[in-house]
């Protein structure tokens, strides 16, 4: 019997591709750069549980750079509410609340921060299957969870 060969859309893109159709005027990126636009907002993947081949829970960390420190947690709260809110995308099922925003200050430059969690459910993606002791060939990466290369990295809008 043939058992589903089974990857997971990529919660970072989904959260990215969210937030910059909801808040199109912000910088957003997983990479901090080295000069930081005020205010940037960055994305990054702290933690996650698979139940193979259902669902894939990743705890995504939002992190807001500002020169102020209402400015960053304004923009985080706006950040997390669009989040929150979602009822699901293409890339990302289903989301929850986990923690923050917290308040800090980067001690490298001073910039204000806001920070905060959610839990990211992300989509399961079958590509192929998986026959008794033999194995079927997948996709490139970056092509099965996301339908795209991976320039989705870079740091800054195109």
């Amino acid at each position: 019997m043939a058992k589903p060969l089974t990857t997971f859309t990529d919660p970072r893109l989904g959260v990215l591709t969210l937030l910059r159709d909801e808040l199109p005027t912000y910088d957003f990126g997983t990479k901090l750069p080295r000069t930081v636009t005020d205010p940037f907002v960055l994305i990054a993947r702290d933690f996650s549980r698979t139940r193979y081949p259902v669902d894939e829970r990743v705890t995504i960390r939002v992190t807001v750079y500002a020169t102020d420190s209402a400015d960053a947690e304004a923009l985080a709260q706006l950040c997390r509410a669009h989040l929150l809110s979602t009822k699901g995308t293409a890339l990302i099922r289903a989301t929850g609340a986990l923690t923050g925003p917290l308040d800090a200050v980067d001690p490298d430059t001073g910039a204000a921060l806001a920070s905060f969690t959610v839990a990211v459910h992300t989509r399961p993606v079958e590509v192929g299957h998986h026959e008794n002791g033999g194995n079927v060939a997948a996709p490139p990466l970056g092509t099965v969870t996301t339908g795209k290369e991976p320039q989705w990295l870079a740091t800054q809008r195109t």
